[in-house]
């Protein structure tokens, strides 16, 4: 898929520049095995990045020129790098973003000439966004020869979604999009950022189950959940929510609104799958796997409240089918994606019964694929 995607992007860079690029860059999606809604309780998470995600072409021009044509919106981005300033809600955004936090790292970042593209579904939660952060954030650094670490170049493409797009995020997507490894998960903390890679078991499949829904007023909810996650911290008097123990808010749960205790047992149960989940694939503990992930999934639909109807279908129907261990919504929540773990000999099976179930049930139709793991930002062709 990186080849193909790579083959299309180039095409258009000579097509508009009139010659081969210096350089290509793939930056990857991600998909999070387990950990949702832990990041911002500096809990833990699990990603793994994916080879599906952004190729960006480019050839430095060493001057204060940046010219982008994203092939998915079919738009050419042109401006002065000293010329920054806000606009469109639009892909533009990250790139400015990234732009404006460089800036605060390097003297004066340079320009380069460029054509990006995808292949991930946007809005599906497979973080298109982080990753052109990243893609576009390298590209500056091997043009301007600044030479960032993994860890580094993720804190400015997480800082430039913050405080320029002003979407409040943790660093998992921009952290696993630096720092992804093929045949490998993630297991990072959100406080300390100390990563650890653990090997995917082999015999499986991660299969990625789109419902074909959006999320809606879901940034207002998402806000919302900081806020109760807060709070439920402030009555267990922790720093945060990782610091706190089911014992614990069980001790409090007089004291504490309904609401927010089941927010908070989502949050406190959610690290603790954390930690077993990564167990069970040391031990190669398939069906333990696929049970933690359903738990997450009731976990997120019934005390974090942030699962819908079809996200509720989808993982209903893919819990019933042969080879299937387990699965869960996805992501923010309220639409989008859920993840399902199955049994590499019935994959294909799988991803036919279910689009059929799903699209009966619903009207529908998904979008179902597979993912591979990946490596983290690397050039594929210079």
């Amino acid at each position: 898929m990186e080849d193909i995607l790579k083959e299309k992007v180039v095409k258009k860079f000579r097509n508009l520049f009139g010659a081969d690029p210096e350089f290509v860059i793939f930056a990857p999606g991600r998909v999070n095995l387990i950990g949702e809604h832990t990041d911002y309780s500096d809990g833990f998470v699990l990603p793994f990045a994916i080879n599906l995600g952004i190729v960006l072409a480019f050839s430095p021009t060493n001057n204060d020129q940046i010219d982008i044509h994203a092939i998915d919106f079919d738009q050419l981005f042109s401006q002065k790098i000293s010329k920054n300033s806000k606009g469109p809600a639009d892909w533009t955004a990250y790139i400015k973003g990234v732009i404006w936090a460089l800036k605060n790292q390097i003297v004066q970042p340079k320009g380069f000439q460029g054509v990006v593209a995808g292949n991930m579904p946007i809005g599906a939660g497979l973080s298109s966004s982080a990753a052109l952060e990243v893609a576009a954030a390298k590209a500056f650094c091997i043009s301007s020869d600044v030479d960032l670490s993994n860890t580094e170049l993720a804190k400015i493409c997480q800082r430039a979604e913050r405080e320029w797009v002003s979407v409040n995020v943790g660093i998992m997507d921009q952290l696993i999009s630096t720092c992804g490894k093929q045949g490998q998960a993630v297991k990072l903390d959100c406080r300390t950022l100390e990563s650890k890679y653990i090997p995917i078991p082999d015999g499986i499949c991660f299969v990625v189950l789109d419902t074909s829904t959006r999320r809606e007023l879901s940034q207002s909810a998402y806000n919302t959940r900081h806020e109760e996650i807060e709070l439920a911290a402030q009555f267990l008097k922790v720093p945060a929510l990782r610091d706190a123990s089911l014992t614990m808010l069980t001790k409090e749960k007089v004291k504490i609104p309904s609401k927010i205790y089941r927010r908070a047992r989502h949050v406190i149960s959610e690290n603790d799958r954390v930690h077993t989940f990564v167990n069970a694939m040391k031990d190669y503990d398939l069906h333990k796997m696929g049970h933690l992930l359903n738990e997450s999934h009731t976990s997120l639909r019934d005390d974090f409240e942030v699962s819908s109807e079809e996200l509720n279908v989808i993982v209903d129907i893919s819990k019933a089918q042969p080879g299937a261990y387990g699965a869960r919504m996805a992501g923010a929540g309220f639409g989008g994606c859920a993840l399902a773990m199955v049994d590499e000999h019935f994959l294909d099976v799988f991803i036919r019964n279910v689009h059929h179930e799903y699209q009966m049930n619903t009207n529908f139709e998904p979008h179902i694929f597979s993912v591979e793991s990946s490596d983290g930002v690397h050039l594929v062709h210079s």
